[in-house]
C-alpha cells in the first residue's frame, strides 16, 4: 500500500509542475502607470480600464459603503473579453500621495483574531444596499518589499461572494495600492494571476521606498528619540562653550604690546 501513496504523490507533483509550466508560458506584458514611476505585469490579453469606467467603480464603491467611502481609482486592468460593467475579475490601482509613512508601525501588526474582534463582520444595513457582509481573511506585512498584504471576502448582493486581494506598497510619496477582485469560487485559479501581478510591481528610483533609521519606531517614538538626541547635542555644545569660557579666564588677557 505504501507504494500507492508514493505513486499518487509523484503523479500529483507531476501534474503540479505541468500546471505551473503551462501557467508560466502564458503571454504577459509589462505596463507603466503613474507617469512612468511604476510598472507591473498583466496578462497580454488584458486591457486597461477606461477612466469613465474607473469613475463608475468609484461611484459603486461609495454606494457599497453606504456613502462613507469616497475611493478613487487611477488605473485598472481586466480581461478584454469582460463585459462592460462591474464584471470580474479586475485589478484596480489607487495612488495616494499622502506623504511618506514609516514602515515600523506595520512590522508590529495585531493578530488576525484581534483585528476580527475589533471589526467583526459588517451587516448589509451598515455597509449599504449592495454589500451583505465583509470578512477579513488574512493580514501580513512583507518587510523586504515594504508592502501590506490583505485578503478579504465581500458578500455582494449582485456578484455574490467576492474575494479581494489587496497589496499596499509604501513609497516615498505615500501608498501605491493594488486591489484584485474575482468571484470567490474562482479565486483559487485567479490567485496565481493576482500574485504574479503583485510580485511584478516595480518603482522608479524617485518613488521606491528607502528605509530610514527612524522608521523602526512609530512617528511619535521617532520624534521623541530625535528630540532627546537634539537635547543631548545642545547640552554637549553648551558644556563645550562653558569649558572654552573657563579656559579663556584662566589664561587671562594677552600681555600688552604682544
Amino acid at each position: 500500500r505504501w507504494y500507492r501513496g508514493a505513486v499518487k504523490a509523484v503523479l500529483t507533483a507531476l501534474l503540479l509542475v505541468l500546471g505551473l509550466s503551462a501557467y508560466s508560458s502564458e503571454p504577459w506584458r509589462t505596463v507603466t502607470v503613474y507617469n512612468g514611476l511604476a510598472s507591473l505585469e498583466v496578462p497580454a490579453e488584458w486591457s486597461e480600464i477606461s477612466p469613465d469606467l474607473l469613475d463608475f467603480f468609484a461611484i459603486r464603491a461609495a454606494e457599497t459603503s453606504g456613502g462613507r467611502s469616497a475611493e478613487t481609482y487611477q488605473f485598472g486592468f481586466r480581461p478584454a473579453s469582460t463585459d462592460v460593467g462591474f464584471d470580474l475579475p479586475h485589478v484596480l490601482i489607487q495612488v495616494r500621495e499622502s506623504g511618506r509613512i514609516p514602515y515600523g508601525q506595520f512590522s508590529r501588526l495585531p493578530s488576525l483574531s484581534d483585528v476580527e474582534a475589533s471589526t467583526g463582520e459588517f451587516s448589509g444595513e451598515d455597509q449599504g444596499p449592495f454589500v451583505r457582509g465583509v470578512h477579513l481573511d488574512g493580514l501580513a506585512f512583507d518587510a523586504d518589499r515594504k508592502v501590506l498584504l490583505m485578503d478579504s471576502t465581500l458578500d455582494l448582493s449582485i456578484e455574490g461572494l467576492t474575494g479581494v486581494r489587496t497589496a499596499s506598497f509604501l513609497t516615498e510619496r505615500g501608498l501605491f495600492i493594488v486591489h484584485c477582485y474575482d468571484h470567490l469560487a474562482a479565486m483559487e485559479t485567479s490567485a496565481e494571476v493576482f500574485d504574479r501581478i503583485i510580485q511584478s510591481v516595480a518603482f522608479s528610483d524617485d518613488l521606491r521606498y528607502r528605509p530610514r533609521w527612524g522608521d523602526l519606531w512609530s512617528s511619535r517614538i521617532g520624534a521623541a528619540v530625535l528630540f532627546a538626541l537634539a537635547a543631548l547635542a545642545a547640552v554637549f555644545a553648551l558644556m563645550q562653550w562653558r569649558r572654552g569660557r573657563c579656559e579663556i579666564r584662566e589664561v587671562g588677557p594677552p600681555p600688552s604690546g604682544s
